[in-house]
């Protein structure tokens, strides 16, 4: 199984920045998941929310400002996808969540000169398959975006991505676990869940999840790969 850092190492150091994702890297992660949104001169950048208020205390919208702006009200700390692919150590797994559907080309562009595996995921899954062909990615579902059960698994059966990313508690329901078992067993699809950051949940879903995107870099670290990882795959941890 891997542990993915949620937007880098969240817990210790400024999410979706150089530095959270190299510590990620740093306490064992196999890889990091960030958020990609577009500056106002079109350049990829790394940041969940649509306005710079939550994370950097500071006014001002992404989309209305340009690199050296946002750079300027953020002390540098606002990566562009272009820094951080040079950054990341090589063979790592780099999850790409796409925010927004302009400027999806350039993305691409630039994720994919990454030396290591590269995964995109969104909650928009008409953009994935419309303007992701040929690429990895993965469905992020949630309750709003999938329809029907059976639509969804229609469509999931016909496009066959790569992967479903999903909210960790939905594995809570023995319908959905028996469904990914089956995705995985007919399709190969990996399934990745969001944002887990309690181990001992996790040890009872170790059957079905390929990687946990988690925020507790450092602690799933040890409980998956450290010196517990055989009682916690047998089950006896």
């Amino acid at each position: 199984m891997m542990v993915i850092g949620h937007r880098g190492f969240p817990t210790c150091f400024t999410e979706n920045t150089i530095l959270s994702v190299k510590k990620a890297i740093e306490v064992g992660a196999d890889g990091v998941e960030v958020d990609v949104r577009i500056s106002k001169d079109g350049i990829p950048v790394l940041i969940h929310d649509e306005d710079l208020a939550r994370v950097f205390g500071v006014f001002g919208r992404v989309s209305e400002l340009s690199v050296r702006e946002l750079k300027e009200l953020t002390n540098g700390l606002i990566p562009t996808l272009q820094e951080l692919v040079e950054a990341l150590p090589s063979g790592k797994l780099l999850n790409v969540e796409l925010k927004e559907d302009k400027e999806v080309q350039k993305v691409l562009e630039v994720a994919t000169k990454y030396e290591g595996e590269v995964v995109f995921s969104s909650f928009n899954l008409d953009l994935l398959d419309e303007r992701l062909k040929g690429k990895k990615y993965g469905y992020l579902v949630n309750e709003e975006n999938y329809g029907t059960v059976e639509s969804f698994l229609e469509r999931v059966y016909q496009v066959r991505p790569y992967s479903l990313h999903l909210p960790y508690q939905a594995l809570s329901f023995e319908v959905i676990r028996k469904v990914c078992e089956k995705l995985k067993m007919d399709l190969g699809t990996k399934i990745f869940v969001w944002t887990l950051n309690d181990p001992e949940v996790l040890a009872s879903m170790r059957d079905v999840v390929d990687a946990v995107i988690t925020d507790e870099v450092e602690k799933f670290v040890k409980v998956v790969k450290g010196c517990t990882r055989n009682s916690w795959i047998s089950g006896e941890g």
